[in-house]
């Protein structure tokens, strides 16, 4: 009997259509296939919608909607989810093929964590300028584990970014979801708002490449 996925993967779209084909075949090639994928067009003009109906992939379903931000529309597949569990990822950033297995099974040791977060690579115009991450208080064990004390870990680079994080989507919503209207810093607005009042899984496993180089990044 098919259990029915075990995840959602929200991706806010907005004007990616060069990239977003090599975002979602990231996503196919997780070594996890038990997993939906909700693609929120926030407006897109440039035939991006188009190109993820042009994969035929029937996990992956397109919503349409007007232009309201990326906070919208990840709200927009938060509400939309029916999984518990929820990962996010923009739509011009790479999972790696263990992506969602680890951080499953990180969710799976620490059922605390209402969010677990992975690794991740910023890379710039060639694929050799990855920008190592300058991690602070964080486990490093290559299994992860609980952060002990996410503010402070923050003094250094935010361990979690947009596209490397699974979390409880009840406690998502439940926290006002991302912050409309917010042109940068969204993410780490919610981060904090969960961190004061849940813990947080790490795994320092880089998982995530994380485009500077794409188009419209912030």
């Amino acid at each position: 009997m098919n259990a029915g996925p075990a995840v959602t993967v929200v991706i806010p779209l907005y004007n990616k259509a060069r990239e977003i084909d090599r975002t979602l075949r990231s996503v196919q090639a997780q070594t996890r296939s038990d997993y939906q994928v909700i693609v929120v067009d926030d407006g897109s003009d440039d035939g991006g919608g188009e190109a993820v109906l042009a994969l035929g992939d029937p996990r992956f379903r397109l919503i349409r909607q007007g232009n309201g931000g990326v906070s919208v529309a990840r709200n927009r597949g938060l509400e939309e989810a029916r999984t518990e569990l929820v990962a996010l990822l923009d739509a011009d950033d790479e999972w790696h093929p263990e992506f969602l297995a680890v951080l499953l099974e990180l969710h799976q040791r620490y059922p605390e964590a209402a969010l677990c977060g992975a690794g991740y690579a910023m890379v710039g115009s060639r694929a050799d300028r990855a920008l190592p991450p300058r991690w602070r208080d964080l486990p490093l064990n290559p299994e992860g584990g609980l952060i002990e004390d996410f503010m402070a870990s923050m003094e250094g680079d935010c361990p979690l970014c947009s596209s490397s994080v699974l979390g409880r989507r009840r406690v998502l919503l439940e926290n006002g979801g991302f912050a409309v209207g917010e042109a940068l810093g969204e993410d780490w607005d919610m981060w904090v708002r969960v961190a004061l009042n849940y813990r947080i899984a790490f795994c320092p496993r880089t998982l995530v490449t994380y485009r500077l180089d794409a188009t419209n990044r912030a």
